[in-house]
């Protein structure tokens, strides 16, 4: 029984962003083709998008804060401008990382790609920059204290005269004036009680828990370590170039268990029932408080409070006597914080392709001979088709595991097709691709993506698969990370619509 309570409690303790403590605590991967510009492009996070069901130690993927450079946003935000001027440079592609999921964006006109944050921390960096630039070889660290990387771009042949920066202002934790949650809709100011916790007090906000779920959320999150262990915590990461084992594992000691979750904001659809929600927040466990604190023309707005009766002795075991009462206490006044809280329609930044589209392409295999879509899903009741990038790490790590599930799914008739990403713009990658295959065992086919392929098959995340008939239909919607308890969900369902 005790067994079977931790494990659920472990589900529920929301991942914490690696904040400033771990500036450094960079790596891993799980993309997305982001947009500049407004909201996230979601990525999720949410990390191979792991989510606060996966446990502590900020390598889960759908958490965030705001950018440094307001207060009123509630993204990272990288910058490429020109290094002579620091006129802004549109087109660029750039690449952000979790420890458990990578996306790519492209700058917008303002040189800007925004990215939904993720548990963890980050880097940044440059993949391809217009013609007539030259892509720089830096990586900036991102942390909850760090939203911004600024990079200078020289043009072809001129000197160097400037690096890139990052803001470091405050933006999330006790010590914040106000959080905005845009990718779940609400807006709140940061009490003064929060101020005084021994205990550190950020926010999550996850967004929309999944493709089309119409359920958006964000947590505050009580973690269990005084400024004190969170200022040696900092100093043990400091100047930290890579994740070593040894980060790793003062990483998971310092947020394992201790990083409950005190307050959900959710919005949800309005034919979206209280037991969907309370089950997709809070994975079963009840509520002690759920109250509607607002509606708009499509949603409604909740305010909600887990229900931890039963897991007192898990808690004080994990957070330790003390910050146990404090955040006890915090649970108990936290009806309160309602008075803080406003509302409005979520940020969308993303919608993946729906049910029933097709997916009609031509391209060329990884070799360079002429494939098409026709041919590859002809003959297959299913095909699961996976996104993936030479620079993901999650992607990366499931290829062998896939490799076994291609097996399994050609006793059904079906297939996996792998779409390696940034075959589209790095004349390499497909060599690299080749390499990383043959490395993993890999035989399921291979193919180069085209821009017009990823722009009709929207990733909010590396890896990113689809389930299609065998004329290219959609038949459910997309799994974003490497999840294969979710891929043999997602089969089960395809097979059934396809008639078996």
């Amino acid at each position: 029984m005790k067994s079977r309570m931790n494990s659920q409690m472990k589900k529920l303790f929301a991942t914490l962003i690696a904040v400033s403590l771990v500036v450094s605590l960079l790596s891993g991967c799980g993309g997305s083709n982001g947009s500049g510009g407004s909201g996230g492009s979601a990525g999720d996070q949410q990390a191979p998008a792991q989510t606060a069901a996966q446990g502590a130690g900020g390598s889960s993927n759908e958490n965030g804060a705001p950018p440094t450079v307001s207060d009123a946003e509630n993204t990272y935000i990288i910058l490429v401008q020109d290094a002579e001027d620091a006129s802004p440079i549109s087109g660029a592609v750039v690449q952000f990382c979790s420890s458990t999921q990578c996306m790519v964006g492209r700058t917008d006109a303002t040189g800007a790609a925004s990215f939904e944050s993720d548990p963890g921390s980050y880097t940044a960096h440059v993949l391809k920059v217009p013609e007539g630039y030259e892509v720089t070889g830096e990586e900036i660290a991102l942390s909850a204290d760090n939203r911004t990387a600024v990079f200078a771009i020289r043009k072809a042949g001129a000197a160097k005269e400037s690096g890139s920066e990052a803001d470091t202002a405050p933006s999330n934790g006790k010590n914040a004036k106000a959080w905005d949650l845009p990718l779940a809709g609400f807006s709140f100011t940061v009490p003064e009680s929060f101020r005084s916790c021994k205990g550190q007090l950020y926010y999550a906000d996850r967004g929309e828990t999944d493709y089309g779920s119409e359920i958006f959320s964000a947590d505050i999150i009580y973690l269990a370590r005084t400024d004190e262990e969170k200022a040696a915590f900092e100093e043990k990461a400091a100047g930290a170039t890579e994740l070593t084992p040894e980060l790793q594992a003062v990483t998971d000691e310092y947020y394992d268990n201790r990083n409950p979750g005190l307050v959900s904001f959710v919005c949800a659809g309005k034919e979206i029932d209280s037991q969907k929600i309370t089950d997709t927040v809070l994975y079963g466990l009840p509520a002690r408080e759920f109250t509607q604190v607002g509606e708009s023309d499509k949603y409604n707005f909740y305010f909600i409070v887990p229900d931890y009766t039963g897991y007192e002795d898990f808690l004080r075991e994990n957070l330790g006597d003390e910050l146990y009462e404090e955040f006890d206490a915090q649970l108990k006044n936290a009806g309160s914080l309602k008075a803080q809280v406003s509302v409005k329609d979520p940020v969308r930044p993303v919608t993946a392709a729906g049910t029933g589209e097709q997916f009609v392409f031509e391209t060329t295999d990884l070799d360079g001979k002429a494939v098409s879509s026709a041919d590859l899903f002809a003959g297959h009741k299913v095909t699961m088709i996976n996104i993936w990038a030479t620079w993901c790490d999650p992607c990366k790590n499931e290829l062998p595991e896939l490799e076994e599930f291609a097996k399994e799914l050609a006793g059904k008739d079906c297939q996996i097709i792998g779409i390696c990403e940034d075959t589209s713009y790095d004349d390499t990658a497909a060599a690299e691709a080749k390499e990383i295959l043959a490395k993993a065992g890999v035989t399921y086919p291979n193919i180069k993506a085209t821009d017009e392929m990823l722009e009709m098959m929207t990733c909010l995340a590396m890896p990113t698969s689809y389930f299609v008939d065998s004329s290219g239909h959609v038949l459910t919607t997309p799994i974003k990370g490497a999840d294969f308890e979710k891929y043999r969900e997602k089969l089960e369902e395809a097979l059934k619509l396809a008639g078996e």
